[in-house]
């Protein structure tokens, strides 16, 4: 968040503005915090909607969800014949793509309707006629995906 607070504030800087008000959402509360902590040169309010809890590490939690779901996964599948037919060891398969997956990230290419459904699904805004391109992965590197619009 220190390092997304900074930018924001050298972004508006750099667009010129002399007086401006934060507005963050669920995640964005976490750089509106950072903005209040140290506020950038213009910065005369923030409006947090849904605050984030700020002693809660995003990364960690989302690489431990994402390691629960992989194990839910995997356990459910072990259960079924008609999934163990199909790959005997889920979490095992898992693991080898993720592999591959850092070795060699996978590019993505997408439509601008792709990339307006895409963006509106995992909260991640772009404008209207500029290219967008997301990279987005937890501190682990282990869950790499690359968006573009074609």
């Amino acid at each position: 968040p220190r390092n997304h607070a900074f930018d924001v504030g050298q972004v508006m800087a750099g667009l010129g503005y002399d007086r401006w008000v934060a507005y963050g959402v669920s995640y964005g509360t976490t750089i509106g915090f950072e903005l209040l902590r140290q506020p950038p040169a213009g910065l005369v309010g923030a409006v947090l909607d849904g605050v984030y809890p700020p002693n809660l590490n995003v990364d960690t939690s989302v690489a431990v969800t994402a390691q629960r779901s992989i194990d839910a996964l995997g356990a459910a599948c072990a259960h079924s014949t008609r999934c163990t037919d199909l790959n005997p060891d889920v979490a095992l398969g898992l693991d080898t793509l993720i592999v591959e997956l850092d070795a060699s990230p996978r590019i993505v290419t997408l439509s601008p309707n792709e990339v307006a459904s895409t963006a509106r699904s995992t909260s991640v805004s772009t404008a209207p006629g500029s290219p967008s391109s997301c990279s987005c992965c937890s501190t682990t590197n282990r869950w790499p995906a690359t968006f573009r619009r074609r």
